[in-house]
């Protein structure tokens, strides 16, 4: 009789109750789980303290201050290109009149001066003045032969000549090729 009142359980013996073995289960597993949650916290920790992340954001944040404060040039670049690309234009557009007068100037003998010029589409009107008629006659000569062979001017006609005391004006409209 003495061997069924033991108030000690043996371990040996695997009577151990449930409720002891569920509780040695849960603290084995709480354990585990505070020694995985903080490695994992560590190894994150590690990963973050190497990690380029908090270089990249500097560096973005620098680049974000440099587009603020280059902006304003940005703007005025963008400007400018549009404003020369509507001059190029208009350039492009506008008849070459420069070469036509520079032309007409290598056709005047010594003696003779331009006094005025009317630009107007494809005609040019010139007045030129000199004390000689004969230079006068040779320009006009110089700006017919031009006429004639096509080579820079396609028609000439006579406007008007005017003689005063002092000198001789001719005015001619020239229409370039």
């Amino acid at each position: 009789m003495a061997k069924n009142i033991n108030l000690l359980t043996d371990k040996r013996e695997g009577n151990v109750p449930l409720v002891f073995k569920k509780q040695k289960f849960l603290r084995t597993i709480a354990v585990l789980m505070l020694f995985s949650v903080s490695a994992i916290s560590i190894v994150i920790f590690i990963l973050i303290a190497l990690s380029p992340l908090p270089q990249l954001k500097q560096e973005e944040e620098n680049l974000k201050n440099n587009l603020v404060e280059k902006k304003a040039d940005i703007a005025k670049l963008f400007i400018i290109k549009e404003r020369l690309s509507v001059a190029k234009s208009i350039i492009d557009e506008r008849s070459n009149f420069h070469s036509e007068i520079e032309k007409l100037q290598a056709k005047m003998p010594v003696g003779v001066s331009v006094t005025s010029i009317d630009i107007s589409d494809e005609l040019i009107s010139v007045t030129v003045s000199s004390r000689s008629l004969s230079l006068l006659n040779t320009f006009l000569d110089q700006i017919i032969s031009a006429v004639t062979d096509r080579k820079e001017f396609s028609k000439v006609s006579i406007n008007n000549l005017t003689t005063s005391s002092e000198s001789y004006l001719l005015t001619i409209s020239v229409e370039s090729l």
